[in-house]
């Protein structure tokens, strides 16, 4: 009876201190759901007034149901839901806050995993100077398992929209996931590129830099450059792109993950 007592105010404390504002520690058990209750929801902000100019981005979410798949909305000044919000730290620092449990119902048409993120769609073209950078910092139940993308910018192809970047966090590391597509979006002449962008605590702030020009992709990590690539000469320079940032899991319906990712800082557009 005792243990039973103990473990039930452990579990209590747990949950409690993960809804405070000491999130960078909310490292937890993969058996409970940190999404906001309803009180909670109804009391946190809209991130709208986080943005300069919310033209051209729009929301992914899960729609809740497989048949209904992924859900699509601008950013409107008074929207908000259980996967976006505003989060404020104890220091008044304002983050876009990205929630979401890998079981979740309703993915993207192409997608194996479901996803909340930010679509900007102001596209550009990968031979026009572009630069996508952010400071985060991640949590998530399951640190071991869990794969996600953070950021990425993917181009319009002739079959589908394909990735030629993406950040990724797995198990304490973070990697650069570069592949050159080329037209149809499925095939490359040559593998995947992983590069290493080293390791990492979940709850430390990461700084992260992609810079485009003429088909060359840098990538900084805390001011320090970590990838140089050039696209392979068959990947199109005049196809157009766009970014994305937020959560995409890699997990392939995993369940009993629940992460969430927390950006301030954020630049994406034309050097």
């Amino acid at each position: 009876m005792m243990k039973k007592l103990i473990l039930s105010i452990f579990i209590v404390i747990a949950m409690i201190s993960c809804k405070t504002t000491d999130v960078k520690s909310s490292t937890l058990s993969d058996s409970v759901n940190f999404y906001m209750t309803t009180e909670e929801l109804k009391n946190a902000q809209p991130p709208y007034k986080f943005f300069k100019n919310v033209n051209g981005i729009d929301l992914q979410y899960p729609s809740g149901s497989e048949s209904r798949g992924m859900l699509s909305r601008p950013i409107t000044k008074g929207f908000k839901n259980k996967y976006f919000t505003l989060y404020t730290d104890e220091k008044n620092t304002e983050y876009l806050r990205f929630s979401l449990d890998a079981s979740d119902k309703g993915k993207s048409k192409n997608g194996s995993s479901v996803r909340v993120e930010l679509k900007n769609s102001k596209e550009w073209k990968l031979k026009d100077k572009q630069k996508f950078s952010y400071t985060f910092f991640t949590t998530t139940t399951n640190p071991l398992e869990a794969r996600y993308t953070v950021g990425q910018f993917l181009q319009c192809c002739d079959l589908k929209d394909s990735p030629l970047c993406r950040i990724e966090v797995e198990n304490y590391q973070l990697n650069a996931v570069v592949c050159n597509y080329q037209a149809d979006g499925k095939t490359k002449p040559d593998s995947t590129h992983k590069y290493p962008l080293g390791s990492f605590n979940y709850g430390d702030e990461i700084s992260i830099s992609m810079e485009i020009n003429n088909g060359t992709l840098k990538i900084y990590r805390d001011s320090q450059i970590k990838v140089n690539h050039t696209f392979h000469e068959t990947v199109e320079r005049n196809y157009l792109n766009y970014f994305k940032l937020g959560i995409y899991y890699q997990n392939k319906d995993s369940p009993k993950i629940f992460s969430e990712v927390f950006v301030k800082n954020l630049e994406w557009g034309a050097m």
